[in-house]
């Protein structure tokens, strides 16, 4: 989006000027009109509340203080005082969403709605006060909603919300906090209905549907490995970590797991765990990794990257 690019460029050099200068703010010239635009350009792409209320007074140094006043009456002012402006050409493109709407869309309006602009200002005006009580709202219950096991996990106890008719609302405004775009929020709405370990990959994070509502993680590269043992020792792994002792599995005992000498003329191994893989408890039989992964309450990243020890490549621990 070059119209958003050129945005972004614009405000980043103002923030600039302010540091340099150690300017309190800056003002922009944006009327009733720009309001109205912002308004039915997110009503047309569907954008949510947030997009809806306009654009504020203040965000942070940057202030419009003519948000209220009407473009003839900002041009009248010019004419009055003597002051030249600057048309950009571009904005008669009509490639370019706003551009349709400024140009072809509200003429056509105003031609049956003379005080549209006002109106919709108004209007935005109200939403942003909606948008405010809203954000309360949302910032109150997300502690109870995320718990934040690191910057790279979330975990989303949603179970509770999903039973009042607002849910899809919270789950949206959520998701619209890590910067998803509305088909990645519709795949995640449809990935609460789905069946519990069923995920998804967006915006660099992978989602998980759990019982409760959904982990979040960054997934870290996983090269697939086979590390052979064939001598005593410390064994090192892709990701650089040591593997110093492999500790048996099972409440009643403890300790480090050493494999004789003359068992080393086997094949043992190090590798990531695979769908299928069990290991023999004593007293229990054979389990499946995935159940101990999940009972021991690792995480879902966490279990991504478990290793076991193979023996003749078969699980016999998990380390």
């Amino acid at each position: 989006n070059i119209q958003q690019k050129a945005r972004e460029i614009r405000y980043g050099w103002f923030e600039q000027l302010c540091d340099e200068h150690g300017y309190a703010a800056y003002l922009t010239a944006h009327h009733q009109r720009d309001q109205a635009e912002s308004l039915l350009l997110a009503l047309f792409k569907g954008r949510g509340n947030r997009a809806l209320a306009g654009m504020p007074v203040q965000l942070g140094r940057r202030i419009r203080p003519l948000l209220g006043v009407s473009e003839e009456a900002v041009q009248q002012f010019a004419q009055n005082e003597a002051l030249v402006w600057r048309q950009d050409a571009s904005n008669q493109s009509l490639k370019y969403d706003r551009n349709f709407i400024r140009n072809e869309v509200l003429p056509l309006l105003y031609s049956r709605f003379p005080q549209l602009d006002a109106l919709l200002s108004r209007e935005a005006d109200r939403l942003q006060a909606q948008e405010s009580i809203l954000e309360s709202w949302i910032q109150e219950r997300k502690s109870v909603w995320i718990e934040e096991v690191d910057p790279q996990y979330h975990r989303w106890q949603l179970h509770a919300v999903g039973q009042e008719p607002y849910f899809n609302w919270v789950l949206g405004r959520l998701a619209t906090d890590y910067g998803w775009s509305q088909s990645a929020i519709d795949s995640l709405q449809q990935l609460w209905e789905a069946p519990v370990g069923k995920k998804m990959e967006v915006a660099g994070w992978t989602v998980v549907r759990t019982r409760t509502g959904f982990d979040w993680f960054v997934m870290p590269p996983k090269k697939p490995f086979h590390v052979m043992i064939t001598s005593p020792g410390c064994w090192k792994l892709p990701d650089t970590s040591q593997l110093e002792a492999v500790h048996r599995i099972g409440k009643d005992v403890a300790g480090d797991f050493c494999i004789p000498a003359q068992l080393l003329q086997q094949k043992w191994a190090l590798r990531h765990w695979q769908a299928g893989d069990k290991i023999e408890i004593e007293g229990v039989g054979h389990k499946k990794v995935s159940d101990i992964l999940q009972e021991s309450g690792w995480n879902y990243r966490q279990r991504a990257l478990a290793v076991v020890l193979t023996l003749n490549d078969e699980a016999v621990w998990l380390v």
